[in-house]
């Protein structure tokens, strides 16, 4: 009875760790769930570095074409599900992959329904300090992206999901190569990048090469802070 008992207190936790995510989901609902308790778990961090925060994120479906995104004046993190995603993004993600229609899938749902959750959080926050309270400058739109999947590797490195952040860096590192170049000869890319932000932004092969190769860098790095370090040097700068 003992061991049945200590069975069913470990089991909520048991399937925390086990969170799927990182895949493409059928069951709304299951993506919401799975969603929120990423968002919460990921709150509970920044938390325990700044107890005074006091944004509190949601997860929620809603499926735009810009797919994943932070809405800050909803305090939402926007999450898509494959089957409500315009067929010409659809397409998008599959041409990305030679035609093959299970390789396309497997990318979206590694980024958009795993990876890109916490680098929208990571939005959240540093909007919260940068508009509401006014104790960071904004570091302009190219760092703004480079914090966030930096602290997005971070998590999911200290949450032990190696394994699906290499399935990551490896369509990452194909997409870079695949996707052309978008900053002309002789540019600046943070320049280039800050100064033609709505262009490249509606240009999703252009947009993805600047993503791609941000999280290649980050990733290839030897060596990066712990979540809690990170956001303390962020917030002292």
């Amino acid at each position: 009875m003992k061991a049945l008992l200590l069975a069913a207190m470990l089991l909520p936790v048991f399937l925390y760790s086990q969170t799927p995510f990182f895949k493409v989901y059928n069951d709304s609902a299951q993506l919401v769930n799975d969603g929120k308790l990423i968002t919460a778990d990921f709150m509970q961090r920044v938390k325990k570095v700044d107890p005074s925060l006091q944004i509190q994120p949601t997860a929620i479906l809603h499926t735009t074409p810009y797919l994943i995104y932070w809405d800050d004046s909803l305090q939402t993190a926007n999450l898509p599900i494959w089957k409500e995603v315009i067929p010409e993004q659809q397409q998008f993600f599959i041409s990305l992959n030679a035609g093959n229609e299970a390789e396309g899938l497997r990318m979206f749902g590694l980024f958009f329904n795993g990876f890109y959750l916490p680098h929208e959080l990571s939005h959240a926050i540093e909007w919260h300090y940068v508009e509401h309270t006014h104790q960071r400058k904004s570091q302009g739109l190219y760092m703004s992206e480079y914090f966030a999947n930096t602290l997005a590797i971070i998590y999911w490195r200290e949450k032990g999901r190696t394994a699906e952040l290499e399935a990551c860096y490896r369509f990452a590192k194909k997409m870079v190569t695949q996707l052309p170049n978008p900053v002309p000869q002789g540019e600046d890319k943070i320049i280039y990048f800050n100064r033609n932000y709505q262009k490249l932004s509606s240009n999703p092969y252009a947009y993805g090469y600047y993503q791609f190769s941000q999280f290649v860098e980050i990733y290839e790095k030897k060596e990066l802070p712990s979540f809690s370090r990170f956001l303390e040097e962020y917030l002292k700068q």
